[in-house]
């Protein structure tokens, strides 16, 4: 018998075709481009899996070899008995039927509360605060390759608005404030690490500060619950999880996974957004005994943005924020 496959040398990810071959109950070949392994069943080892996956070998001498699944191959390296572990369970087509909902609603219910719960974790007492420097510096070097250019509003401007910002902000650190015109409309974002970049755009687009400090507010409100780094950490969660449970999947299986990915990914990032406005609210409330501010400045936000279909936005729609404000 004979199994095509991939095989990769010990500690690379470097593959090349390979072909096992079966040639006797205690005899084996892996035949690649320009060598032959002999093996023998003792040599082989492979970790359980289910038939819809690849079945990955691990040769002793630390090759590894990938194919299709083959009950066949798992039976001579088990010396030609059955894996109990795996091959009972896929006996049962109503097994791996029920598999595919509990699976669903297994990783629905780790994305929901463990991940999240997980990555707030880490973002907010595992995290040095020098990675977080190093985020928003590199992410500050690379504003004009996304169509950033230096601002035109004036340098005292600039200080008054700092200033404002930093009345306004109850935590105990400054916080930096990044000018820039941009092309593409009025906007404002925060970075991971105490810094918020704002538009000369946005700035025009207000009829007072106290408009602007509605936005600023907002923004604050991502600072202080580590938003960016929480999901930072997320995405790369979600990401391993996902690399790890499909394997070495096809291109249409990626396809999925990453579509499933993202939508899970906004849904998340639409109650972050919410929550950063009830911050906001409560902030302008404190400082200002009001926050009508917030609510005129995002109906403007949304008339100047451009429309989208809400399941592809990371952000609510304006009735969810303003309901949400109530």
């Amino acid at each position: 018998m004979i199994f095509k496959g991939t095989a990769y040398p010990p500690k690379s990810a470097q593959r090349q075709n390979a072909a096992f071959s079966i040639v006797a109950p205690e005899q084996a070949k892996l035949e690649l481009d320009e060598q032959v392994f002999d093996l023998t069943p003792q040599d082989v080892s492979y970790s359980d899996t289910l038939a819809s996956l690849p079945l990955e070998l691990s040769l002793s001498n630390g090759w590894q070899f990938k194919t299709e699944y083959d009950r066949r191959l798992v039976n001579w390296v088990n010396g030609g008995e059955t894996s109990i572990s795996v091959d009972a369970f896929e006996r049962s087509k109503w097994f791996a039927i029920a598999a595919i909902p509990l699976c669903l609603m297994l990783a629905v219910a780790l994305y929901i509360w463990a991940i999240p719960a997980l990555s707030k974790l880490i973002a907010h007492t595992l995290v040095p605060t020098s990675v977080y420097a190093t985020i928003d510096e590199s992410t500050v070097e690379s504003l004009e390759s996304f169509g950033f250019s230096p601002s035109a509003l004036s340098e005292e401007r600039q200080q008054e608005l700092t200033k404002l910002i930093n009345d306004l902000n109850p935590e105990p650190y400054q916080v930096q404030l990044i000018f820039r015109k941009f092309e593409a409309g009025p906007n404002a974002f925060a970075l991971a690490h105490k810094t918020i970049v704002l538009t000369d755009e946005l700035v025009e687009l207000a009829d007072s500060d106290h408009e602007v400090a509605a936005v600023m507010a907002h923004e604050l409100g991502h600072i202080a619950n580590k938003d960016v780094m929480t999901n930072i950490v997320r995405s790369s969660i979600v990401a391993v999880v996902f690399a790890y449970l499909v394997g070495d999947s096809s291109a249409a299986l990626d396809v999925v996974v990453n579509t499933a990915a993202i939508g899970l990914f906004l849904e998340h990032s639409r109650s972050v957004e919410l929550t950063a406005d009830r911050y906001a609210s409560e902030l302008l409330n404190q400082y200002y005994g009001d926050d009508e501010a917030l609510t005129v400045i995002l109906g403007k936000l949304y008339d100047n943005e451009i429309e989208i279909p809400e399941w592809i936005s990371t952000h609510p729609d304006i009735d969810s924020r303003l309901h949400n404000l109530e």
